[in-house]
């Protein structure tokens, strides 16, 4: 696809041409054979019944999450789905602020009567826990030197408190009771409200060089230049692979991962952007993350608002990455449909030439973590150098659904 200019003063530079903006990788030629299970040539698998798409229910808790900002982010803290029950729990500090919230969101995204809305009281904000767990995350870098080390900090939609993985959670909590955090917007979070988790720091790996079994995040080159992969899969009938994005390479190319053999293109779809990657030695859940390794849980779909991290095998290790919607890019004579986009809120990178193919997840309490998707594309929306402020990727659930496979976890 290339550069298009958009109208009025604040103009998108749009960079998302497949090919050229993070895969650094031409696309498969157009005569290559591009086949799913029970797919003719040149085609895309469909998704095949009974595969997870979107609900009423997913929708109304996406307008919730746009329209909290605007005169509701003092009170509010998140929102559940209840895909199954058709139900969405709002969590506010101010209950009648929340219903207000979630009636302005009915309204926007046309829900009327279709979805169940409750609306629950909530302790803190999310603004309040932003600040609170940036405040944090500062105080854990002083932790390390007297022996804990925290490997994660979250928050649920219900607004209890903060969720913190370390490897010595009673000393870290200990510390914390000592010097509690209290930037949180205000009154700040009681101690007793962040409660500590275990979780063994994970060794250093090397994803430059990854040797079998092969993992998810690796840096795979071939005669064209660098992507990355994303996670394993299982696909019946046929094998396992690890998905990387189509636009990387097509069926027959071959990838090594720095001095080591990781493997040839066996599949893609391009009408998602995804390929599989038949492994030399085999893979498994594992996923780099940074410079370290974890392991894949669950998958999930991305509504808007929700922050996500991205590993890429240039920019590394980046979260702060926020949902702005869903979207259609058109490459090489087809629109790759079912993405999603996500921004950072400062204008800094989200991601680079390179990190195409790359793991797009979140944070489990457990130190585990949750695919969202295979980095597609980016753009940038102003004339930045070195990255891209905007990334996109193809859903995880859309990916396993392609091709009716199961996300490898452990």
């Amino acid at each position: 696809m290339s550069s298009s200019s958009s109208s009025g003063g604040g103009a998108l530079r749009r960079l998302g041409v497949l090919a050229a903006v993070l895969g650094v990788l031409a696309a498969p030629s157009a005569g290559a054979a591009w086949a799913g299970p029970g797919a003719g040539p040149g085609r895309g698998a469909p998704l095949p019944a009974g595969a997870p798409t979107p609900t009423a229910a997913d929708a109304l808790a996406a307008a919730v999450d746009a329209a909290a900002p605007a005169g509701y982010g003092d009170t509010y803290a998140g929102v559940s789905v209840d895909a199954k029950a058709g139900r969405v729990t709002v969590f506010a500090t101010d209950v009648g602020r929340g219903r207000a919230l979630a009636s302005a969101a009915e309204r926007s995204a046309h829900a009327g009567g279709r979805v169940r809305v409750e609306v629950k009281a909530a302790k803190y904000s999310r603004q309040r826990l932003e600040a609170a767990r940036t405040e944090l995350e500062g105080a854990a870098d002083g932790w390390r030197a007297s022996g804990p080390r925290i490997t994660m900090i979250s928050f649920g939609a219900e607004g209890d408190g903060l969720r913190v993985a370390a490897d010595d959670p009673s000393r870290a909590a200990e510390l914390n009771r000592a010097r509690p955090v209290r930037q949180g917007a205000g009154a700040g979070i009681d101690p007793a409200d962040v409660r500590f988790l275990s979780a063994a720091p994970a060794a250093l790996v090397d994803r430059d060089d990854d040797g079998a079994p092969h993992w998810g995040g690796a840096t795979i080159t071939s005669s064209s230049g660098q992507c990355t992969t994303a996670f394993a899969m299982d696909v019946p009938g046929w094998d396992r692979y690890v998905v990387t994005a189509a636009h990387c390479g097509g069926p027959g190319t071959h990838f090594t991962s720095g001095s080591r053999d990781y493997g040839t293109v066996f599949n893609t779809l391009p009408d998602i952007d995804a390929g599989i990657i038949k492994t030399a030695g085999g893979s498994n859940s594992g996923v780099y993350i940074g410079t370290e390794g974890r392991y894949y849980a669950d998958w999930v779909w991305s509504r808007v608002g929700q922050e996500v991290c991205q590993s890429g095998s240039v920019t590394r290790y980046r979260c702060g990455i926020f949902v702005t919607g869903d979207s259609h890019t058109y490459e090489h004579g087809i629109w790759v449909q079912g993405g999603i986009e996500a921004c950072t809120r400062d204008g800094s990178t989200a991601g680079r030439h390179g990190d195409s193919g790359g793991p797009v997840f979140n944070w489990r309490a457990d130190g585990k973590i949750t695919s969202r998707g295979v980095i597609s594309y980016g753009y940038s929306t102003s004339a930045s150098s070195g990255g891209y402020d905007c990334i996109g990727w193809s859903q995880t659930g859309h990916v396993l659904a392609s091709w009716q496979a199961s996300l490898v976890t452990s």
